[in-house]
């Protein structure tokens, strides 16, 4: 009994910062059995995490790309590529070393707004 006593008394102030750190605005649980509670819904906000950074590296990629190439017209670029040329993402994953990370990330079938 004195083994699972000492395991919950160092697991307690490690569950409690994470718990800071994944909601800072909100009340903090009193209970273990809260603390518990609200580690449940951890993985539904990391991965709201992840499709705010994949609206994000849309965004700084489009700004870059409108940086260079200024006449791009942003709902040109939404609707396709040109009828005469196929383009997809495919081919540029396999050219830059951090998008296959990227791919496997973000998917891309599905759009969020």
């Amino acid at each position: 009994m004195k083994q699972p006593a000492e395991l919950l008394r160092m697991a307690r102030p490690v569950l409690q910062n994470l718990c800071v750190a994944l909601w800072p605005t909100e009340a903090f649980p009193t209970s273990l059995f809260g603390l518990l509670m609200r580690l449940r819904g951890a993985v539904s906000r990391a991965n709201s995490w992840r499709r705010s950074a994949c609206f994000e590296g849309a965004r700084r990629a489009y700004a870059c790309v409108k940086m260079h190439f200024w006449k791009v017209n942003a709902v040109t670029v939404a609707t396709g590529p040109p009828a005469d040329k196929l383009r997809t993402a495919e081919q540029f994953y396999t050219e830059v070393e951090g998008a296959r990370i990227t791919e496997a990330m973000c998917p891309k079938d599905t759009l969020y707004y």
